[in-house]
């Protein structure tokens, strides 16, 4: 999945997200990163997913990025 969104002030975000056939061997590549003007602003991670086997079942064939031209502090 890809997608863009874009604020009211004209500030870009930039998102893509992966599902892999296989589990990702690299812990560095499993989950989620954020990038804020090109640099990484939050190593890969999982939202803090909970809920047993159910609901972690997934995360280790799951890898993606947000690109935030700015940050919200």
């Amino acid at each position: 999945m890809i997608g863009v969104w874009i604020s009211s002030e004209w500030k870009l975000i930039r998102w893509r997200v992966f599902f892999f056939k296989e589990p990702i061997d690299d812990a560095e590549l499993r989950g989620i990163s954020v990038f804020a003007n090109v640099k990484m602003a939050q190593r890969p991670f999982f939202f803090n997913l909970t809920g047993g086997l159910g609901g972690q079942h997934g995360q280790e064939y799951l890898s993606g990025q947000v690109q935030a031209d700015f940050m919200i502090t």
